[in-house]
């Protein structure tokens, strides 16, 4: 069975950005955006295409360090802490599959070929389980990933993110590819998912928006608002546009 972290409750918040900005080739991708992400909640990071989503879930796990103020966890500072083991903690699944020439399985086990993930090398069983989470059929494990169709690529890549049980799951348009009947089951599993993990998720999708207990809306690269309240109004504001 796939094991599932402890769950602790903390009125203080899991991950905050603090007036946190990033510049590349001079110009401001993100700019003075501040947010904070509570235990066992799904926050949702909505936006135009180019506003900065993807960005800010870079400089959140670390892979890129801001031009000014600080990302913390627990309330410290990111680069003052063991970055491997941060971002086995803080894990970022990207829309984009990334995966290696072989089978499904060899692909599956492939975070846990470092030093630290081995503790967590899963069984056989536990990869099953979390294909078949992730709406996969147990064939996906034998199958060459260079066969599967854009959507499957997906779902393996949640599937394997989902076996280093992440405190907290942060995810780039996780529904992209997908059918609306697979979104559907997909975003189930990320609502389920939210009561034991944390998750900010990038999305256009309704669904996700919709269940989001936080939602935030960049433009053009600045934090255009920020909302407890999941109203139909708000959502079709900003959801909907092209990824």
């Amino acid at each position: 069975m796939i094991r599932k972290s402890n769950i602790v409750t903390s009125q203080s918040p899991l991950l905050t950005t603090d007036a946190v900005s990033y510049q590349a080739n001079g110009k401001a991708i993100v700019e003075d955006i501040s947010m904070s992400i509570f235990e066992h909640t799904l926050t949702a990071i909505v936006g135009p295409s180019g506003s900065g989503k993807t960005t800010l879930l870079m400089l959140i796990n670390g892979l890129l360090s801001p031009t000014r103020g600080k990302v913390a966890y627990k309330g410290a500072d990111i680069f003052e802490l063991d970055m491997p083991r941060y971002r086995s903690r803080v894990a970022l699944l990207f829309q984009e599959p990334l995966l290696v020439p072989g089978d499904g399985r060899t692909n599956m086990l492939l975070p846990f070929e470092f030093s630290i993930n081995e503790e967590k090398s899963p069984s056989d069983d536990d990869m099953r389980e979390a294909i078949s989470l992730c709406g996969l059929p147990g064939w996906v494990m034998e199958k060459d990933v260079s066969t599967l169709s854009g959507g499957e690529k997906q779902r393996l890549c949640l599937a394997r993110t989902l076996l280093l049980q992440p405190d907290v799951l942060l995810l780039d348009e996780p529904t992209s590819a997908l059918d609306k009947r697979t979104e559907g089951h997909i975003v189930d599993l990320i609502a389920t998912e939210s009561r034991e993990r944390t998750i900010v998720c990038v999305t256009h999708a309704r669904q996700i928006v919709e269940r989001a207990s936080t939602i935030y809306a960049l433009r053009e690269g600045r934090m255009v608002s920020s909302t407890e309240s999941n109203g139909d109004v708000y959502i079709d504001h900003y959801v909907g546009e092209s990824p």
